[in-house]
């Protein structure tokens, strides 16, 4: 669980997952349905190569000024080498209003260590 207290970027646990369902109702609540699916959670850890992995974490109170831009993309390390990134996202408001966040959810055919960043620009 990150330190929202001293880490610069105040975000989410990030949630993995290795699929995309139907919501079973609307539930505005739920910050893992948008668009009426919901991720549902990994939480075996174990991903076939035919499967793809779907990151969903938010960025919480991202406006220095009255302005917000975060600019955040999931990078792929093996052996301490970066082998793969997705394309930046950036943010100019907010869509998590009910927590005054940010929300990201990221869709990767790439299956190695991953690392996320994220930028007040």
């Amino acid at each position: 669980m990150p330190d929202l207290a001293r880490d610069a970027v105040k975000m989410s646990s990030i949630v993995v997952g290795t699929d995309l369902q139907a919501a079973a109702r609307r539930n505005d609540r739920n910050p893992l349905v948008v668009d009426g699916r919901e991720l549902v959670p990994n939480v075996t850890h174990a991903v076939s190569k035919r499967q793809h992995l779907y990151f969903y974490y938010e960025v919480y109170d991202p406006a220095l000024a009255p302005a917000i831009r975060v600019v955040t993309s999931i990078a792929f390390f093996r052996g301490g080498r970066r082998v793969f990134e997705t394309t930046p996202v950036v943010a100019t408001a907010l869509n998590g209003s009910d927590r005054k966040g940010v929300r990201f959810q990221f869709d990767a055919a790439v299956r190695q260590r991953l690392r996320i960043t994220v930028r007040r620009c």
